[in-house]
């Protein structure tokens, strides 16, 4: 044998290895073997192929693009390394570059439906939700699929055609009625049609579909799960289970626990335990992400029964909704030193590694007429205001820029935990702010408050009308075109100038 077939038959060999290893998800071990492929081949396709795809896997995208573009320009009809690549590009955020090699893919495969798929996908990050849904329809010519039906749901779900989204979201359940996505969404669109009951009994399914929700059955003996029996002589530990404003908004009901003779033990963040603690005779306060780690060896309290604390309207037949201001907390900061001000505290973005914080989250230019007003005092809710990336390849987005000539008056250091900002909170004369925990929080106590609403907004805020049943004293100002939140700043400057008895 030659050395040059010799050659050859390491290389197959390792390649072979190599796709046996990615099936076994072993990145690293392909990304080592493959690189010693390209050290004796260069421009060897199939190393190319397949350690661009497993950098994909191990989130290394700036690297896997480097490979999967020289493979492109090699092979620039391999449609399956064009997919890959416009993969990579999506997940580097450029959308646009995608579509057009998703397209180009097409052209050399048009039977292959997650070409069509993976367009839709990249279309809808660029908000081209008519583009998405037609390129998942053709997904359904080559055959009904529960997960395509969902994704067409959700794209009528961003464009607030709710009638249409629970039409799709139904027909993925119709075709797998076990498909728990589908019925999660599907809870969306009742509660922002203001149906709680079908709302919160199809959100009980969540834990199936987020990863980040299920360590909560490996914490927890799903044996001891409350399913709503009675609980006298019982005791039942409640947790806490995604954000603080979840938190806020839902601790309103364990005090309807206390129609039975029940033991309550609570788990919630450290931060709300000084607010929280008035529901429970116990509270516990470990890290979720620490309890994670230790799953198998964590000992929980003693207890009868455990249930999410999202889970108390549904287990409890949904009773009416327990009125604000629910949190017994009267305490306010001495601010004398600003009487005869109008106070107002204000909070314009939220936690950056919330889903939707790019579309809720603002400028503090907004503010700046607002700040502007003669006796008007602005005080900083804020406990973080550090810049934000929100996608790989983004630019770093920094609320506060071109805003450092607003005296805002910064309360951070009165923050330690929500104890602290809600004494801020009692002591303004209004807060004004972005949909965050603040925001909650302020609802909670029944304080003046004005919520800047995005245009889709959660489903707290149903997708009409400038009030809500969860917070009676909060009143909503939504954006009427999406991202609009100059207008939605114009009318809450007038809002302000009523308050304080001015108009221009």
């Amino acid at each position: 044998m030659s050395e040059t077939t010799n050659l050859e038959a390491l290389l197959r060999q390792a390649i072979d290895t190599s796709y046996k290893k990615l099936t076994e998800e072993q990145y690293e071990a392909v990304c080592v073997i493959t690189n010693q492929v390209l050290k004796i081949s260069p421009d060897h396709p199939q190393a190319l192929h397949l350690l661009g795809i497993a950098l994909h896997a191990l989130k290394n995208y700036e690297t896997a693009k480097v490979y999967l573009e020289k493979l492109y320009e090699i092979e620039p009809e391999n449609y399956e390394n064009i997919n890959n690549l416009a993969l990579t590009l999506t997940s580097l955020g450029d959308h646009q570059r995608s579509i057009e090699l998703l397209e180009k893919a097409i052209q050399f495969k048009k039977d292959l439906p997650s070409l069509y798929n993976n367009l839709a996908l990249s279309y809808r990050q660029i908000e081209n939700y008519e583009k998405a849904i037609e390129c998942l329809n053709i997904c359904l010519n080559f055959g009904p699929e529960p997960k395509t039906y969902g994704l067409i749901g959700g794209c009528y779900g961003e464009l607030k055609n709710l009638k249409k989204a629970k039409e799709y979201f139904k027909k993925a359940l119709e075709l797998d009625p076990t498909y728990s996505p589908a019925r999660v969404d599907l809870s969306s669109v009742y509660h922002l049609e203001g149906d709680l009951v079908a709302g919160f009994r199809e959100y009980e399914c969540r834990f199936e579909v987020y990863d980040q929700l299920k360590f909560w059955t490996r914490i927890f003996d799903q044996q001891k799960k409350w399913r709503g029996e009675n609980l006298d002589g019982k005791t039942i530990l409640v947790h806490t289970e995604q954000g603080i404003g979840d938190s806020i908004h839902f601790i309103r009901y364990l005090s309807l626990l206390r129609k039975w003779k029940v033991k309550i033990i609570l788990h919630c963040s450290k931060v709300l335990c000084p607010l929280f603690s008035q529901f429970a005779d116990e509270v516990f306060t470990e890290d979720p992400r620490k309890l994670d780690e230790k799953a198998n060896e964590f000992q929980a309290p003693e207890h009868d029964y455990h249930c999410s604390m999202i889970s108390l309207p549904h287990l409890l037949n949904n009773p009416p909704i327990p009125k604000p201001p629910y949190l017994n907390f009267t305490e306010k900061l001495d601010m004398d030193s600003y009487d005869g001000m109008f106070k107002i505290g204000i909070v314009w973005a939220g936690n950056p590694q919330h889903p939707n914080d790019k579309q809720r989250s603002v400028s503090l230019r907004m503010f700046e007429k607002i700040h502007n007003l003669a006796g008007v005092k602005l005080f900083s809710l804020m406990k973080d205001t550090r810049a934000r990336v929100y996608r790989p390849n983004e630019p770093v987005v920094d609320l506060t820029e071109g805003a450092e000539h607003l005296r805002v008056v910064d309360m951070s250091s009165h923050m330690e935990d929500f104890a602290g900002t809600a004494r801020i909170i009692n002591s303004m004369d209004l807060v004004i702010g972005v949909d965050t925990s603040v925001i909650h929080l302020a609802g909670a106590l029944a304080a003046p408050t004005i919520c800047a609403v995005a245009w889709n907004p959660d489903w707290r805020w149903t997708l009409e009308g400038d009030s809500t049943v969860w917070y009676p004293t909060i009143k909503l100002v939504r954006q009427k075109k999406k991202g609009d939140w100059q207008g939605v700043f114009d009318e809450i400057y007038d809002l302000v100038q009523k308050k304080i008895g001015r108009t221009e």
